[in-house]
């Protein structure tokens, strides 16, 4: 199979990693514009509840600023949301990411009651590529 342009760049150990930032500082920054047009706030409204200028909001947005997790965390405080991160293998490739998590229960939390997927669904939820996760706490049962 013939490797794509960015299979190829990222076979260098070095550009992986870069590759990685930029993934996570984009991946941050769409999170954060969908929660700003989902609640109607402008990026001057922003501005106010961070006590910053419109303009320090459009250098954050714009994709090139280095966000601390401090900026990220206060940005979606402000728009009342918690803000949580992952990690998980690095997958790059037009084939569907496949992971599997052996001896593991997910459970959705909400409120003081946790919802344990059904068998069933853990393996549709292990086997579907996800675009955007709505609910973002789960546990991982053993």
């Amino acid at each position: 199979m013939t490797k794509t342009l960015v299979e190829e760049y990222v076979s260098d150990p070095v550009n992986m990693r870069l590759f990685q930032q930029e993934r996570a500082i984009f991946d941050v920054t769409q999170k954060l514009e969908e929660a700003m047009k989902k609640f109607g706030v402008s990026r001057a409204e922003l501005a106010a509840r961070l006590g910053k200028t419109k303009g320090w909001v459009t250098q954050m947005l714009d994709g090139e600023a280095n966000k601390t997790v401090r900026t990220v965390a206060d940005a979606f405080a402000v728009l009342g949301l918690a803000y949580h991160s992952s990690y998980g293998p690095i997958h790059v490739s037009n084939a569907p990411a496949v992971t599997a998590v052996p001896h593991a229960r997910i459970e959705a939390v909400t409120g003081s009651t946790p919802t344990v997927a059904s068998e069933t669904e853990q393996q549709r939820l292990a086997s579907t590529s996800v675009n955007r996760v709505e609910t973002i706490q789960f546990k991982v049962a053993g």
